[in-house]
C-alpha cells in the first residue's frame, strides 16, 4: 500500500469541543437540583483495527488545563506529555499505550497504517502503527478520514472554504464529491457511502456513490451523526445527539433500532459487536469511557476506566 503525502493549505479545527461540550451538558442536566460537575477524562472515535485485536481512540481530559490527568486501567497516571491524544487498547490483556497526538483514527486496511486528523490544526495526518513513522496527507481543514476498503483513497470532510466530501488518493490527487456533506463512511464494496446530507427538505443520513450522486435518503432527523456501515454492508449504525442514543437502521431506512445510551459507535471487523462511548457519573464528576456490546445491544461491557 503506498503511503499518502502532504497535499494542500491549513487551518484550524475546533468541531469536537462544541460536540463534546453538548454531550457533557445533556448528561448533566438535572431537573430537581443544579449539580455542579468536574468534567475529567473524555476517550471518543473508538476504531477497530482489521485483525480485531486492537481499538484506536483519543483521549482527552477536558480540564486538562486544571492539572487533572486521565488514568490508564491499571490506575497508573499518564504523564502530561502524552495526554490528549490517540491510544491503542489491546482487547486482550486491556492495556492501553499512546500513539500519536491526535483525533479521529481511522485503521487501514491491512492495519498496519492509521489515518487521523491532527486535533489543533485541522491537517490530516498518516502514521505507520509499527515505526510510529508519519505522513501529512492534507494542509486543509479536514474531518473524520476514512480509509476505503482497498486501501486506494481517503475520504474525508473539509470543514470550512467549499465545506464538503472529498476522496484523496494515493498520489495526492483532490476531488470533491459532495458540497455541504459530512461524516463520510465507506460501505464494504467501495462504491458508495453514507454520510451525513440534505436531499430535498430533509437533512439526514444519506447514502450516495462515488460520484456524486446520492441515492436515498436513509433517515430523515436532526441531530443524527456519525453513521457507520455494517461489515456485511446491511446495516447503518449511527448516534443522535439530543438523546445520546445509539441506532441500528438498514440501508433502506427500516427496522430503526435503540441499542444503547452513548455516541461514537463502531463495528468490530467482523460484524458480531460495536464499541462505543457512554458516560460515567458520580455525585460530582462525569467522564467519558469506551463500551462494547453485542450487535444488538446485548451485553454491555465497559472497556476503559481513565477516572478509577
Amino acid at each position: 500500500m503506498m503511503s499518502f503525502r502532504k497535499i494542500i493549505q491549513s487551518t484550524r479545527v475546533k468541531r469536537y469541543y462544541l460536540t463534546t461540550l453538548c454531550l457533557f451538558l445533556l448528561f448533566t442536566c438535572q431537573d430537581e437540583e443544579e449539580i455542579v460537575y468536574v468534567q475529567t477524562c473524555v476517550d471518543r472515535k473508538p476504531s477497530w483495527s482489521p485483525d480485531g485485536q486492537y481499538i484506536a481512540f483519543y483521549r482527552d481530559p477536558a480540564d486538562r488545563y486544571m492539572g487533572n490527568t486521565c488514568l490508564t486501567n491499571d490506575g497508573t497516571r499518564d504523564s502530561e506529555d502524552t495526554l490528549q491524544g490517540i491510544r491503542l487498547l489491546d482487547l486482550e490483556t486491556l492495556d492501553i499505550v499512546f500513539l500519536v497526538q491526535g483525533y479521529a483514527p481511522d485503521w487501514s486496511p491491512t492495519g498496519g497504517e492509521i489515518v487521523y486528523t491532527i486535533q489543533e490544526f485541522g491537517k490530516i495526518w498518516e502514521i505507520n502503527v509499527v515505526t510510529g513513522t508519519t505522513f501529512e496527507i492534507t494542509d486543509f481543514m479536514g474531518m473524520n478520514p476514512d480509509w476505503s476498503p482497498d486501501g486506494s483513497q481517503i475520504v474525508c470532510e473539509k470543514t470550512i472554504d467549499n465545506i464538503g466530501i472529498y476522496l484523496i488518493d494515493t498520489i495526492g490527487n483532490i476531488t470533491q464529491i459532495y458540497s455541504s456533506a459530512v461524516e463520510p463512511s465507506w460501505h464494504p464494496s467501495g462504491d458508495r457511502l453514507a454520510f451525513l446530507a440534505q436531499l430535498d427538505d430533509h437533512y439526514g443520513i444519506c447514502v450516495g456513490d462515488t460520484s456524486g450522486t446520492i441515492i436515498r435518503l436513509i433517515c430523515a432527523a436532526t441531530g443524527q451523526a456519525y453513521p457507520q456501515y455494517s461489515p456485511d454492508g446491511s446495516k447503518i449504525v449511527y448516534h443522535r445527539l439530543e438523546d445520546a442514543s445509539i441506532h441500528v437502521i438498514d440501508t433502506l431506512g427500516n427496522n430503526n433500532i435503540v441499542l444503547a445510551t452513548g455516541f461514537d459507535p463502531s463495528w468490530s471487523p467482523d460484524g458480531q459487536k460495536i464499541v462505543y462511548v457512554a458516560a460515567d457519573t458520580t455525585e460530582t464528576k462525569i467522564s467519558f469511557s469506551l463500551w462494547m456490546m453485542d450487535a444488538d445491544g446485548s451485553h454491555k461491557e465497559q472497556l476503559t476506566y481513565p477516572d478509577n
